[in-house]
């Protein structure tokens, strides 16, 4: 499902995006589409809240989605 996501994110026409992906104790993704974002595995499983604010901060564009 993540990868899904992050491939539609990659096929689109506009290209200027970074994807953050917050791995909050799921299972890993695929090797290949860890290149193409800014993934980060979280050492234990957090309040969902939680991971998503650490991608908040590590987020260098200027809107969010």
């Amino acid at each position: 499902m993540v990868e899904r996501a992050i491939q539609s994110v990659l096929d689109q026409t506009y290209s200027n995006v970074e994807i953050v992906v917050i791995n909050d104790g799921g299972v890993d993704i695929e090797t290949n589409l860890k290149d193409k974002c800014n993934y980060i595995k979280l050492a234990k499983n957090m309040v969902r809240s939680h991971a998503i604010n650490i991608g908040i901060k590590l987020a260098k564009g200027e809107l969010i989605a």
